[in-house]
Formats: C-alpha cells, sequence, structure tokens
C-alpha cells in the first residue's frame, strides 16, 4: 500500500549544527481526548482503506482458479441442434429457442440457451433449470440433473431480482428434484432454508406463509419423514407482512439501456443476422444439416463482424471523456459479444463454425474474464461516488450479481472465494437491511456454498 502514502511533502527539517543553540525543552501531558480522536480517525481510515483493498484485490486475485467447475464444460456437444442454437445468431428470441428445443428432446439445446443468454431475466432462468433437470432426471442422466439443480438452487438465493415467495418456490422446486434423485441431505438443507424464509420474511402474508410450509410438510413427507412434516405444519405462520419499500442507487441498471453502434458495426451484424438466417432455413430444409458453402459464408461473417466490433469497442473505451454510465454499457455491451466468441470457441453453436476461434479459446477466455474485471472496477468506482448510506447495498447486489454471472459460466474463472467474501462484507455493512438475504459460507477446500441468512428488522 505503499503508493497510498502521500509524497512531495519535506517535512520538518533539521537546523544546521553551525546554527544550533542549547534549549530546554518542556514536556507536555498529552489530553486523553487526543487518544481517543486518534482511535476515531484510524477508524475512518480503516474503513476507508477496506474499499480501496477490495477495488485492488479485484483486480489482482479474480485470476485465480474458480472454485466452482465450469458450467458450460458439463454441456454435450454432440446433442447440441445447430439449427436451433445459430437461431440465436440470427435473432431468435431465447424463450422461442428453448421451448422449439424442449419440443423436440433437444435438452442440451435448452441448456446451452438458459445458461449463456447473458439477459435472460433470473425468475425465468430458474425456471427453465428446474424443468431441464426433471426432464434429465427422467432420461437418466443424473450427473446433468444434479449440476443443474445445484446451479438453480445457488440462483435462487443469490438473485437480487426475486421475492422471498419466488425464491422460496424456487427452493421448493428444487428440494423435490432432490428427492427424485435420492439426495435426502440435500433436500433437507433446501427445506430449511425454505422453512426459515416461510418464517422470517418481512413481506410475506400468513396464507403465504402457511402455503410455502405446508409444501415444505409435503416435501418431507416424500423424503418419509412423517414426524418432521408434522413438525413443520404445526409452526407458527401469524408474523405480518412488512415489506420494506427502498429508493437506491442501481449500478446495473444502465446496463440494460440499448447501446448505439456505430454504422459500420450495424452494417456487419446485419450482414451476420443474414447468413445466420440463411444457415437455419438451409438445416430446416435439409431437415438437419446445412452445407460447407452456407457454413464458411456464416463464419466469414461472424470473423469481419468481430473486426469491426473490437475497433470500435476500443475507440469507444479509449476516449477518456466518455461518461462512467456510457463507458458501462459498452464493457457490458463487448460481454455479451465475447460469450457469443466464446461460446463458438468452446463449441457450443452444434456447429464448428470458427475453427480459428476454437485453437485461441484460452485468450479469448482470458478476454472475457478481463472484460468482467473492468466492469466490475467501474462499477466500484462508480459506487464510491454513490451517497455513503448507498453503497453498501449497492455493492451488495454487485457482487451478488457477478456470483450469478460466475455461476453460470458466463464469467469464467472468476475467483469465487473472493466474491462471496466481499459479497459478506457488503452485507455486513449495510446498517439498514434487515429481511430475507444469502449467505456465502466458505469451506477449508475452498468451495463456496450459500445459506439464509435472516437481518432482523433494527426496530425489532
Amino acid at each position: 500500500m505503499a503508493d497510498l502514502v502521500p509524497t512531495g511533502g519535506e517535512g520538518p527539517t533539521t537546523p544546521s549544527p553551525a546554527f544550533s543553540t542549547p534549549t530546554v525543552v518542556k514536556q507536555r501531558r498529552i489530553s486523553p481526548l487526543f487518544w481517543v480522536l486518534l482511535v476515531l480517525l484510524i477508524g475512518l481510515l480503516l474503513i476507508g482503506l477496506g474499499s480501496i483493498g477490495y477495488y485492488a484485490l479485484l483486480t489482482q486475485q479474480q485470476n485465480s482458479a474458480s472454485s466452482w467447475s465450469d458450467a458450460w464444460d458439463s454441456l454435450d456437444r454432440e446433442q447440441i441442434s445447430a439449427g436451433l442454437i445459430i437461431w440465436s445468431l440470427a435473432g431468435g428470441e431465447p424463450e422461442q429457442i428453448y421451448r422449439q428445443a424442449m419440443a423436440g428432446d433437444s435438452l442440451e439445446s435448452a441448456t446451452v440457451i438458459t445458461l449463456t443468454t447473458p439477459t435472460l431475466p433470473d425468475i425465468q432462468r430458474l425456471g427453465w433449470l428446474s424443468v431441464l433437470a426433471r426432464r434429465f432426471t427422467i432420461t437418466g442422466d443424473r450427473a446433468q440433473a444434479e449440476f443443474l439443480y445445484q446451479v438453480a438452487a445457488d440462483l435462487a438465493l443469490l438473485s437480487t431480482g426475486l421475492g422471498d415467495n419466488q425464491r422460496a418456490e424456487a427452493l421448493l422446486a428444487v428440494a423435490n428434484g432432490w428427492v427424485d434423485l435420492d439426495k435426502p441431505k440435500q433436500s433437507r438443507d433446501l427445506l430449511q432454508q425454505v422453512t426459515t424464509i416461510a418464517q422470517s420474511s418481512p413481506e410475506l402474508t400468513a396464507p403465504v406463509r402457511r402455503q410455502l410450509l405446508e409444501n415444505a410438510a409435503e416435501t418431507y413427507e416424500r423424503l418419509g419423514d412423517i414426524d418432521q412434516a408434522q413438525t413443520t405444519r404445526a409452526l407458527p405462520a401469524d408474523l405480518a407482512a412488512n415489506p420494506t419499500i427502498r429508493t437506491t442507487a442501481d449500478l446495473l441498471a444502465t446496463l440494460e439501456n440499448p447501446l448505439t453502434y456505430s454504422d459500420q458495426v450495424l452494417a456487419f451484424q446485419a450482414a451476420r443476422v443474414m447468413q445466420a438466417q440463411a444457415y437455419v432455413d438451409t438445416w430446416i430444409e435439409r431437415e438437419g444439416s446445412a452445407s460447407a458453402t452456407q457454413t464458411a459464408a456464416l463464419t466469414t461473417a461472424l470473423i469481419d463482424e468481430d473486426l469491426v466490433r473490437a475497433a470500435y469497442y476500443e475507440q469507444m473505451l479509449g476516449n477518456e471523456s466518455l461518461p462512467s454510465s456510457l463507458r458501462a454499457q459498452v464493457l457490458w455491451d463487448k460481454i455479451q459479444w465475447l460469450a457469443i466468441k466464446h461460446q463458438a470457441a468452446k463449441g457450443l453453436y452444434g456447429a464448428d463454425l470458427t475453427p480459428n476461434w476454437a485453437a485461441e479459446e484460452p485468450a479469448i477466455r482470458q478476454t472475457l474474464h478481463d472484460a468482467f474485471i473492468e466492469l466490475s472496477e467501474l462499477l466500484l468506482l462508480q459506487n464510491q461516488t454513490l451517497p455513503p448510506e448507498q453503497q453498501a447495498e449497492a455493492l451488495t447486489q454487485v457482487y451478488s450479481t457477478l456470483l450469478v454471472w460466475s455461476r453460470i459460466g458466463l464469467y469464467p474463472d472468476a475467483d469465487q472465494v473472493f466474491l462471496a467474501n466481499a459479497f459478506n462484507d457488503a452485507l455486513d455493512q449495510w446498517s439498514d437491511a434487515f429481511g430475507i438475504f444469502p449467505q456465502a459460507i466458505i469451506g477449508e477446500d475452498g468451495e463456496v456454498e450459500f445459506d439464509v441468512r435472516v437481518i432482523e428488522s433494527p426496530q425489532g
């Protein structure tokens, strides 16, 4: 932290011996008030340096290996329908692609669109994950079902866009999924979380609390635990609803604003969309295959667009006068494009579209990782401009969202332990927080898990 020490001042100088004269120095007794003020000053400095420390650690530590498995590595590339997934490059809506994939029993394709769509709403992603996990259970692919259920459980706790009832319902769906997979411990852990939400959430009405407890009891019955089912039904559910209405700063809101591209980017984007649609049309006409000529045309369009986009992003982000909110939009747009490149490099479009990108996959992955680092740094700097009473809550949302992006594989190689610690610390510093929140639990082996945390209202 040597760079934080002020420089440029010389401080008091010692008189030359040639000019020194004998003096009598009277020792002063330092007032106790001085020590009190000194302690307070040190405390304030430590709080400030703590924020700066997180800023520095974000850039230094997030290159370490992830404590979660890579979500995209679990996908079976041989089972991906190129016609469906490349439809997303032609502007196909994720919900249309998902429904078509499920209707055709292309579970792997539906999983790809669920995990790789950056802008998919949390509640929609959760629903799709649970449905997919159930379908994989039925087909006998237990490993994929378990993986998707675990991702769904983590997202149910981490998502800042869910109400407590939605959170509890999502956890119940996963708990029942664990019963189907004969995983009683995992199911019981989630049922305990549902029970905590039902009894402690400040935003639920009594009928909703009672219904959640009833649903949890029924799941205990599925586990064969009749005693626990009866105990759960007997729990009190008469806590009055006291929802919190907050007007807070949302550092991520500007990311949703559409970015205005240059004419050149728009032209090459249109060319890629046209070639992707032609590929899909050919795929349908030929009942599941595309010509080499059509594949090559789409490859060329992707590479050309990438070159134009790279120049556009470099120009925009190289402009030091670019407003912070617009810079965040550009970075988020860059991340979404790099996610497309990364997906293509890993062969998750169901076709060998870009052999050169496949060879460059580690470099593309690192570039995507670095873009997330840059966006994170910018969000932390923006947070410093907020009123002090809003900073902890805004940081809690940022770190929670970074964990979600990491969990679905969008943010590769993120330092899960750092993000989990930063999330916990931000929540601890949120002085007026109360209600249901996630809590990151970090094991000795570096594994990160999540549980429900209840923060009581200061008013009781």
